[in-house]
């Protein structure tokens, strides 16, 4: 009986079953997973995903240049940056991290 426990306990196929080899009934990621026709039509939906990636990409990197240079600006001038800072770097935060998923798909 210690052997058999043991033998579980170092055979990685009996891990690699256990972690990796479960099914996610709940989620049922199925639905969602975008099917093509054609090689063509793939590149074409991918080559729009990287394109709306780039663009929300400079969007937030234009927010977060932006909210600095206010930021700076109202610190100079010794008034409250603080809904300037948090604000910006909130919604240009978000915009680079909506383009990384656009673009890594």
């Amino acid at each position: 009986m210690a052997y058999k426990i043991f033998t579980n306990l170092v055979d990685k196929s009996h891990w690699n079953r256990l972690i990796f080899g479960f099914t996610c009934t709940f989620l049922n990621l199925n639905p969602f997973m975008k099917t093509f026709n054609s090689p063509t039509e793939k590149q074409e939906y991918y080559a729009k995903r990287r394109n709306r990636g780039l663009r929300a990409a400079g969007l937030g990197a234009f927010v977060l240049g932006l909210g600095f240079t206010l930021q700076y600006i109202l610190y100079v001038n010794g008034l409250s940056f603080n809904s300037i800072m948090y604000g910006m770097t909130l919604v240009g935060g978000g915009l680079i991290f909506y383009a990384a998923v656009e673009i890594l798909g």
